[in-house]
């Protein structure tokens, strides 16, 4: 750092936490060790606290405080879980409960520590000056994504303060190391904020690249179907639109609309198979007419097809490609999903519902819209995928609306889960959404196709967080051209359908 610029005095508050009853870390006690010497070399009194509970953590913050004094340079630095309330950010002590509770507000206000806490803290110090590093955010590899409200949202710094977040604010960082003892965050800190005459903006810059460069590809995908430009070769794709995985058979199903046909992929073969249709534009039995989706119906071992198009739903025995039937004709179809107790779901654009068919149903039962065209709770607007839950509620991609719905089983109108905002692209908005799943907490996960990106909103939350994209309309593997639809496999890796680059992408990110 540059010795010409002279404090008074320059002390820190270092704090690292690894022993989490739920999702422990791995790095954090290292990082706050290391930089605690290395801040004592270069002049600062420091205070070290190791895997603090909240007592701990608390008497941390107050003994540091009352050492403080007018005109000091002071840092804090956190590395550990955190969540944010609302627009207040939260750092977690080592006895903080991951139950995931339904007051868990209340809870994070009486048992965890509040930033806004600290920082007030230092301004009525007057110190001349007042850095924080959060070091947060952090999951590890094939455990799980961070969850509902984890991760810290923007903050407005004070006067004559910097504040540096090791991610950017509402995302995560996957905790690896390249050095087999440090984050990557702490890794780069380390290097550069030893080397003379440097200031310290100029060393986080120096940090946030490096940083940038070695997570790169973190959350870069892995294409497993298609991906070599559109075409109709086995080993191409032509705008797909949906997926199906097969865990027990370690296959995917694509609905590959633009040629007319459904592919399987084995796991670890570039080329497909066509199971269904590939004989061009057509309403024979044996053909497709640019199918929107595709589900497995297990007790019958066949696939089902919304052949949009030719305005049905057709049957394809997966035992051979000759049995095939129609089971519903002259629908303006969409999405498909199928329940515990194998009833039929079907979105309809054109009259704008969702229709549930049991066994032996000749017009099935409205269970979402179908109140006509608009944005009222009762009604829908281009209603596409759809999604079941085991209560049987269903979750409805309301397109035209830009929202996601939640109809209860048995409701008489719908609840906004997902944006509701009108379109657009921050976190409390989508535009255009696509595919839909939920998770086992649940948390909605949406292909929010006209903003290229995957996001996921956390029950009870007003804004959602970016999972994947969010980088711009590219080919990059960490960029995607339409967000059509998304999938999670038993492993928790995520799958997204790319439909301008005509490829599937694997994500090899886990949740619990």
């Amino acid at each position: 750092m540059n010795s010409s610029i002279i404090y008074k005095r320059k002390r820190a508050l270092i704090i690292g936490i690894n022993k989490y009853p739920c999702h422990p870390l791995h790095y954090c006690c290292n990082d706050a060790t290391d930089l605690h010497t290395t801040l004592q070399h270069i002049g600062f009194d420091t205070f070290l606290g190791l895997d603090c509970n909240l007592d701990e953590f608390s008497h941390q913050i107050n003994r540091f405080f009352e050492t403080i004094e007018h005109d000091d340079l002071v840092l804090f630095y956190f590395a550990g879980h955190s969540k944010h309330n609302g627009d207040e950010n939260y750092l977690l002590p080592s006895n903080y409960e991951y139950n995931y509770r339904t007051d868990e507000h209340d809870y994070m206000i009486q048992y965890a520590i509040n930033i806004k806490y600290i920082m007030k803290k230092v301004y009525d110090r007057q110190c001349r000056i007042s850095i924080y590093l959060f070091d947060c955010c952090r999951y590890v590899r094939r455990t799980r994504l961070i969850s509902r409200n984890e991760g810290l949202v923007p903050i407005i710094p004070q006067l004559k303060s910097l504040i540096v977040f090791s991610c950017t604010p509402g995302k995560s960082i996957l905790e690896e190391t390249q050095n087999n003892r440090n984050g990557c965050f702490m890794e780069n800190l380390l290097k550069y904020i030893l080397m003379p005459n440097k200031d310290i903006e100029e060393i986080i810059m120096n940090v946030i690249d490096n940083v940038n460069l070695q997570t790169d590809g973190l959350q870069y995908g892995t294409t497993i179907a298609g991906g070599n430009e559109q075409g109709s070769e086995l080993h191409q794709l032509s705008l797909p639109v949906s997926i199906w995985i097969d865990n027990d058979n370690q296959a995917i199903y694509v609905a590959d609309c633009y040629n007319c046909r459904i592919m399987e992929f084995k796991c670890g073969t570039t080329n497909g198979q066509v199971v269904a249709g590939g004989y061009g534009y057509g309403n024979r039995i044996d053909q497709l007419n640019r199918p929107s989706d595709v589900i497995i119906d297990r007790k019958n071992d066949s696939l089902i097809i919304s052949d949009q198009e030719n305005k049905r739903i057709v049957r394809y025995s997966r035992r051979n490609n000759i049995n095939q039937q129609i089971v519903i004709s002259n629908i303006d179809c969409g999405g498909l999903a199928m329940d515990n107790n194998e009833d039929l779901y079907v979105s309809n654009w054109k009259k704008n519902e969702v229709r549930r068919w049991k066994q032996g149903d000749k017009k099935g039962t409205i269970v979402a819209g179908g109140n006509g065209k608009g944005n009222h709770l009762h009604q829908l607007d281009s209603p596409t995928y759809i999604f079941v839950d085991r209560d049987y509620s269903i979750y409805v991609s309301d397109t035209c609306n830009h929202r996601v719905m939640k109809w209860l089983n048995g409701a008489k109108q719908g609840i906004v889960v997902a944006g509701g905002q009108g379109q657009g692209d921050s976190l409390t908005q989508l535009y255009r959404p696509q595919g839909v799943i939920v998770d086992h907490m649940g948390n909605v996960y949406v292909a929010d196709s006209g903003n290229n990106r995957i996001m996921r909103w956390c029950e009870g939350d007003k804004e959602g967080s970016i999972v994947l994209g969010g980088n711009g309309w590219g080919q990059q593997t960490n960029q995607f051209s339409g967000t059509v639809n998304l999938s999670f496999d038993k492993e928790g890796n995520l799958f997204v359908v790319d439909y301008y680059n005509h490829r599937i992408q694997r994500f090899e990110m886990d949740i619990d």
